[in-house]
């Protein structure tokens, strides 16, 4: 077999509009989640939960987070 028929070629994917990702985000917020805009925006920037005590997010929506705070 040819080296260049041993190479697997993914097909690209096109990139999605702003409008098309905001779009996926609502409605994995609504289908999924069951949450509405305001639940889902309350637990994003919620620091501590309903007994008080801290509440300890991934690396990744810290880091999240500080990049769109930072804007």
């Amino acid at each position: 077999m040819k080296e260049r028929e041993m190479l697997v070629y993914n097909k690209r994917v096109p990139r999605l509009s702003f409008a098309q990702k905001l779009d996926a985000m609502i409605k994995a917020i609504d289908d999924v989640v069951k949450w509405t805009l305001g639940e889902f925006l309350c637990h994003l920037f919620e620091l501590t939960n309903d007994n008080g005590t801290d509440i300890h997010r991934s690396p990744k929506h810290a880091a999240m987070m500080s990049q769109f705070l930072q804007r």
